[in-house]
């Protein structure tokens, strides 16, 4: 038989027991939203580092492009220029070009 004493630190172990699942549940939860938010940040950073790399790939490319366009212009304004000096020497046919 049952005293009140006996009944009552009964019910205060099982609060105590019910308290301690709680908090483990919610350290469990925290912990959880912790990795999650970590997650996350770490997948913006990634995704920031290949933005990165791909801005840098195409300006590299960019400025080949820019500096084969620049020879090829030079390269044209010579000829254009060679052409120009042909016919001021009497070369009618570099005239025609």
């Amino acid at each position: 038989m049952d005293t009140a004493a006996s009944i009552a630190i009964d019910a205060m172990a099982a609060e105590i027991a019910e308290r301690k699942r709680t908090a483990e549940l919610n350290a469990t939860l925290a912990q959880a939203a912790q990795d999650q938010r970590r997650a996350a940040e770490d997948a913006r950073a990634q995704a920031a580092r290949e933005a990165e790399a791909q801005h840098e790939a195409a300006l590299t490319r960019h400025d080949r492009a820019v500096a084969e366009r620049d020879q090829q212009h030079a390269a044209a304004l010579a000829e254009w220029r060679r052409r120009v000096e042909a016919c001021k020497a009497g070369d009618r046919a570099a005239c025609a070009q």
